[in-house]
């Protein structure tokens, strides 16, 4: 009885052509020691043809055929041998896996490729020869051949998937050869062993990377297993030194990967990636100093200096965007009190941004109205204690009769702010009524908070000194300077009011800033005096030494001839300038760094240089101050 009996067949006028589907799991009832010879009229044998057939021991496959389907011979557990024919090209995905009783196969010479898991599982396959023809091995093609105790590579072979081999197998390749490389691209930590020469073999552990070190910008490896016979290269980084390899043009606070590829030495462009490393570079760590009041938030933006090429940094609040220097306070005011706001900061490094987010609330607002002071008759000093930011300009007074009734509408006034003070002056109250007045303050989205009504008997007059103080913040320019001021006049009418200014050399008295008198003794003989006017008044101090302490403070000289003062403020001025317009630099300096931006002494950026000082901030972190003519 035919093997093919009862087996459908497609059959043309040729004959047997193919072989299909149809023949699954027949051959299972066969008795044990079948062989199978397939008639040289197929050319064809499908997807699963023999699948599971158990009973099948032997197939002689003739050179018609010419294509075997994936899992063609799967799970024919009961085949011990296999004769595959000169006219396969390729070997398919799980032709012969699980195929427990294989024991050996010869694959000829024209077989270019063995797909994924085509021998998976075969653990009776003791021994397998791999022509010099075939180029690429697939996933997991001898996984699970557990009976393979060592294989040989040849040279043609250029690609080896992950798992390929089972790992208790020792795996020959020639020294130096993309085979090699191969075997190190794979995913599986294979042990393989080199063929150097005749009868010579020794271990050839894969190369692997080790983090040395890391900064902002560089990242520093080694090359464990550092074999000669190959040319290195870390992302595109040729290695010369295997102790020691560099990558450069990272930015902070990056993880990622590093790859190692490796490549023949006679060949130039095939490179092989046969490992990675992950890194993470030092931190910069955006960072704001914060000072908050009910209305403004203070803040110094900084960050850990490195060897990050910063270009810029910016704020962003409420969708506006500011640049700024770390290092220099920036002031947010006119914000609502009690009320959470998200600010970003953000840096910027080589094309890349660096931010964080913060969120900041504003103080509760307290303003508590003061007992007024009545100078004169009708004239009065009002006074509310109040935590909003001293450069606040919307603050003010409301006062009314106290008879009058919500149909008429207050009076209102500006004030202003010193050391959480605010202080307004009320004329000509109408003397034969009693007045009130409260503190208000108005947020930059029109938002107005009013703080108690205290009562005003505008006849009940006392005398009272004026009040003066000297700002803090004075802002210095080459060798000048400008100051702020504060003079609320009391009884006696003001003659003259504003600036004393002397260089200070020695020690001077320490002075109480919460006292804003100073006696007339602390001022040398020598200080001298600039007029100002107004409640808050500025004035420039010009012509100054370079690099020389100074000592000012504001002054108010009444009708009776006596001058009171604010609280001694100290500056110093800026380095002469060494040179004036553009900085050319020569050679290799002036390729080395360009200019990124220009800035004034504010820490703000300008679009270009302006007339006095401007500072120059450069490509390699460096900064300079010209004097623009």
């Amino acid at each position: 009885m035919s093997a093919f009996a009862g087996t459908p067949w497609i059959k043309n006028q040729k004959g047997l052509v193919c072989i299909r589907h149809l023949a699954y799991g027949y051959i299972g009832t066969m008795p044990d020691g079948t062989l199978l010879s397939i008639p040289d009229s197929v050319y064809y044998i499908n997807r699963s043809a023999f699948q599971n057939c158990t009973g099948l021991r032997n197939i002689i496959i003739p050179n018609s055929v010419t294509t075997i389907g994936g899992y063609a011979f799967q799970g024919c557990t009961g085949l011990r041998s296999v004769t595959i024919p000169n006219s396969m090209t390729g070997i398919t995905s799980y032709m012969f896996s699980g195929c427990t009783g294989l024991n050996s196969i010869t694959i000829p010479k024209s077989v270019t490729s063995i797909g994924d898991y085509a021998f998976y599982g075969c653990s009776g396959l003791n021994s397998i020869t791999i022509p010099n023809t075939v180029t690429s091995i697939g996933l997991y093609a001898f996984q699970g051949c557990t009976g393979l105790e060592s294989v040989t590579i040849p040279n043609s072979v250029t690609h080896i998937d992950n798992w390929a081999f089972p790992n208790s197998a020792k795996l020959y390749a020639t020294r130096g050869s993309n085979t090699m490389l191969a075997l190190w691209g794979s995913e599986d930590s294979y042990e393989p062993y080199e063929i150097y020469e005749i009868g010579g073999i020794e271990p050839c552990p894969k190369p692997t990377l080790t983090l040395i070190d890391t900064t902002q910008s560089t990242v520093t490896f080694k090359i464990e297993d550092y074999n000669n016979n190959y040319r290195y290269k870390i992302n595109e980084v040729v290695v010369d030194n295997p102790q020691q390899v560099k990558v450069t043009g990272m930015a902070p606070e990056e993880s990622w990967y590093v790859y190692l590829y490796a490549s023949c030495k006679d060949s130039n462009n095939w490179w092989y990636e046969i490992g990675r490393c992950n890194y993470t570079t030092a931190k910069i760590s955006p960072t704001l100093n914060v000072t908050k009041t009910a209305s403004s938030f203070a803040v110094t933006p900084s960050f850990i200096k490195g060897d990050a090429n910063v270009t810029s940094q910016v704020l962003i609040t409420d969708n506006k965007q500011q640049d700024v220097r770390d290092g220099c306070t920036y002031t947010l005011s006119g914000l609502k009190p009690s009320t959470e706001y998200a600010i970003r900061y953000e840096i910027h490094v080589n094309g890349k941004v660096l931010g964080k987010n913060f969120t900041l609330t504003t103080e509760q607002l307290r303003m508590e109205t003061q007992k007024p002071k009545v100078v004169s008759t009708g004239n009065v000093i009002v006074a509310a204690e109040t935590n909003l930011d001293e450069l606040e300009t919307n603050v003010g007074f409301e006062w009314r009769r106290s008879d009058w009734t919500d149909d008429f509408e207050s009076n209102s006034g500006g004030a202003y702010l010193y050391g959480g003070t605010m202080e307004g002056y009320i004329r000509n109250l109408y003397t034969e009524k009693l007045w009130k007045y409260r503190p208000y303050y108005e947020s930059a989205d029109g938002m107005r908070y009013y703080g108690e009504w205290m009562g005003i008997d505008p006849t009940n007059t006392s005398y009272f000194e004026p009040t003066v103080h000297t700002y803090a913040s004075i802002q210095v320019q080459g060798n000048s300077a400008s100051v702020k001021g504060y003079a609320m006049r009391g009884t006696d009418n003001v003659t003259q009011q504003g600036f004393k200014y002397w260089k200070t050399s020695g020690n001077t008295r320490a002075f109480d800033a919460n006292t804003a008198f100073t006696m007339a003794t602390d001022i040398p003989a020598d200080a001298q005096t600039v007029t100002a006017s107004g409640q808050v008044m500025t004035a420039t101090l010009t012509d100054l030494e370079y690099e020389t302490d100074y000592t000012c403070v504001a002054f108010v000289t009444t009708s009776e001839g006596e001058t009171f003062y604010g609280e001694q403020q100290t500056f110093r001025t800026e380095e002469a300038p060494t040179g004036i317009g553009y900085v050319a630099l020569d050679g290799d300096a002036a390729a080395e760094r360009t200019v990124i931006g220009y800035y004034n002494l504010q820490g703000q950026r300008i679009p270009q240089p302006q007339r006095g000082v401007n500072i120059i901030r450069y490509s390699d972190g460096t900064s300079q101050k010209i004097l623009e003519r």
